[in-house]
Protein backbone atom coordinates (compact mmCIF):
# COMPACT_ATOMS: atom_id res chain seq x y z
CA UNK A 1 0.00 0.00 0.00
CA UNK A 2 2.66 2.73 0.65
CA UNK A 3 4.08 1.77 -2.99
CA UNK A 4 0.72 2.39 -4.34
CA UNK A 5 0.19 5.79 -2.58
CA UNK A 6 4.76 6.77 -3.29
CA UNK A 7 3.75 5.82 -7.28
CA UNK A 8 0.48 7.92 -7.22
CA UNK A 9 2.51 11.13 -5.08
CA UNK A 10 5.15 10.54 -7.76
CA UNK A 11 2.79 10.88 -11.04
CA UNK A 12 0.18 13.81 -9.69
CA UNK A 13 3.82 15.42 -9.46
CA UNK A 14 4.49 14.66 -13.11
CA UNK A 15 1.31 15.59 -13.62
CA UNK A 16 1.38 18.84 -12.51
CA UNK A 17 5.19 19.90 -14.06
CA UNK A 18 3.78 18.53 -16.84
CA UNK A 19 0.98 21.33 -16.83
CA UNK A 20 3.48 24.09 -15.80
CA UNK A 21 5.15 23.48 -18.84
CA UNK A 22 2.62 23.24 -21.04
CA UNK A 23 1.26 27.05 -20.10
CA UNK A 24 5.15 28.37 -20.15
CA UNK A 25 5.40 26.69 -23.63
CA UNK A 26 2.09 28.74 -24.66
CA UNK A 27 3.45 31.24 -22.99
CA UNK A 28 6.38 31.14 -25.34
CA UNK A 29 4.19 30.74 -28.32
CA UNK A 30 2.36 33.41 -28.08
CA UNK A 31 4.80 35.94 -27.29
CA UNK A 32 6.78 34.85 -30.19
CA UNK A 33 3.56 35.24 -32.22
CA UNK A 34 3.45 38.95 -31.02
CA UNK A 35 6.75 39.94 -31.51
CA UNK A 36 6.44 38.34 -35.35
CA UNK A 37 3.29 40.30 -36.20
CA UNK A 38 5.11 43.81 -34.43
CA UNK A 39 8.00 43.18 -36.85
CA UNK A 40 6.44 42.46 -39.78
CA UNK A 41 3.57 45.78 -39.23
CA UNK A 42 7.03 47.83 -38.94
CA UNK A 43 8.03 46.37 -42.14
CA UNK A 44 5.67 47.37 -43.73
CA UNK A 45 5.44 51.06 -42.24
CA UNK A 46 9.11 51.58 -42.94
CA UNK A 47 9.32 53.01 -46.25
CA UNK A 48 10.84 50.93 -49.23
CA UNK A 49 13.04 54.15 -50.26
CA UNK A 50 14.94 53.44 -46.81
CA UNK A 51 15.26 50.09 -46.66
CA UNK A 52 16.28 50.10 -50.55
CA UNK A 53 19.18 53.15 -49.77
CA UNK A 54 23.10 51.53 -50.44
CA UNK A 55 26.17 52.70 -48.28
CA UNK A 56 27.93 51.65 -51.62
CA UNK A 57 29.25 54.66 -53.82
CA UNK A 58 28.06 54.45 -56.98
CA UNK A 59 30.66 53.93 -59.72
CA UNK A 60 30.92 54.81 -63.17
CA UNK A 61 29.86 50.81 -64.53
CA UNK A 62 26.14 51.07 -61.88
CA UNK A 63 25.15 54.67 -63.13
CA UNK A 64 25.67 53.36 -66.32
CA UNK A 65 23.41 50.62 -65.47
CA UNK A 66 25.27 47.98 -67.16
CA UNK A 67 24.74 44.43 -65.73
CA UNK A 68 27.07 42.17 -63.84
CA UNK A 69 30.12 43.37 -62.06
CA UNK A 70 33.21 45.84 -64.36
CA UNK A 71 35.38 44.33 -66.47
CA UNK A 72 38.73 43.41 -64.80
CA UNK A 73 40.64 45.93 -67.32
CA UNK A 74 38.51 48.92 -66.55
CA UNK A 75 38.99 48.13 -62.56
CA UNK A 76 42.49 48.12 -62.65
CA UNK A 77 44.68 50.88 -63.13
CA UNK A 78 47.76 49.19 -63.15
CA UNK A 79 46.60 46.47 -66.18
CA UNK A 80 44.72 49.44 -68.07
CA UNK A 81 47.91 51.60 -67.96
CA UNK A 82 50.26 47.95 -69.33
CA UNK A 83 47.56 46.96 -71.96
CA UNK A 84 47.74 50.43 -73.11
CA UNK A 85 51.78 50.83 -73.78
CA UNK A 86 51.38 47.67 -76.06
CA UNK A 87 47.71 47.91 -77.77
CA UNK A 88 49.45 49.89 -80.56
CA UNK A 89 52.38 47.34 -81.72
CA UNK A 90 51.22 43.69 -80.64
CA UNK A 91 48.58 41.49 -81.49
CA UNK A 92 45.78 40.64 -79.20
CA UNK A 93 46.75 36.98 -77.87
CA UNK A 94 50.58 38.76 -77.68
CA UNK A 95 49.08 41.47 -75.41
CA UNK A 96 47.13 38.59 -72.89
CA UNK A 97 50.28 36.25 -73.38
CA UNK A 98 52.17 39.30 -72.00
CA UNK A 99 49.67 39.82 -69.15
CA UNK A 100 50.04 36.23 -67.90
CA UNK A 101 53.47 36.95 -67.69
CA UNK A 102 53.47 40.09 -65.90
CA UNK A 103 50.59 39.79 -63.49
CA UNK A 104 49.19 36.83 -61.06
CA UNK A 105 46.63 34.53 -61.40
CA UNK A 106 43.71 36.92 -60.36
CA UNK A 107 44.61 39.81 -62.49
CA UNK A 108 45.09 38.01 -65.64
CA UNK A 109 42.96 38.38 -68.77
CA UNK A 110 42.42 37.17 -72.03
CA UNK A 111 42.35 37.83 -75.38
CA UNK A 112 39.08 38.33 -75.54
CA UNK A 113 38.77 40.03 -72.49
CA UNK A 114 41.58 42.90 -74.30
CA UNK A 115 39.31 42.94 -77.61
CA UNK A 116 35.87 43.98 -75.67
CA UNK A 117 37.93 46.35 -73.57
CA UNK A 118 39.83 47.78 -76.52
CA UNK A 119 36.75 48.31 -78.80
CA UNK A 120 34.49 49.98 -75.61
CA UNK A 121 37.35 52.73 -75.05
Amino acid sequence: MIDYLRHMETARLALAQSAELQAASLRLIREAETALQEALQNALSTPLEDSLKSTAPICAHRRAHRPGRPAKIDSDPELQAFIRARIDRHTFIEIADAVAKAFPEDRRVGKSAIHDWFKRS
